[in-house]
């Protein structure tokens, strides 16, 4: 069972970033089953390692359609992505050093602020974008 669901609710209606978000979702759905699996702990601190690699070419992606076609709360958005990427560090970080006691706090930020972000955030530059004839 998926930790989370994809939904149409997550579609920004552009393919390339909607396919990306699907991947996001893929991933926490892997770091959540490895927290629960019990199996292999090291699989966790591999998954947010994958999970910061993926979101920085997903927030590139968005950021460059922003600026390409001057998207004017670029600068708003770029900071949440920012905010997004140290705070996975910092779990990742801890994990690390070995405190898997925190694993669930980062599946429920993951998740949390996933939705918020794709659903209320990015879907405020869908329409603009689509506007624009981005597809």
């Amino acid at each position: 069972m998926a930790y989370i669901d994809w939904s149409d609710s997550f579609k920004i209606d552009i393919v390339q970033i909607d396919a990306q978000h699907q991947n996001l979702v893929k991933i926490l759905n892997q770091l959540y089953e490895s927290i629960h699996s019990g199996k292999d702990k090291d699989i966790i601190p591999k998954t947010l390692m994958e999970m910061i690699n993926y979101s920085i070419i997903h927030f590139r992606t968005e950021e460059k359609l922003m600026i390409q076609h001057k998207y004017p709360d670029y600068d708003k958005h770029k900071e949440k992505h920012e905010y997004f990427i140290e705070e996975i560090k910092k779990f990742t970080f801890e994990i690390q050093k070995g405190n898997l006691e925190i694993a669930n706090t980062i599946a429920s930020f993951l998740k949390d602020w996933l939705t918020t972000h794709i659903q209320e955030t990015d879907s405020a530059y869908g329409p603009f974008l689509k506007g624009k004839g981005v597809k």
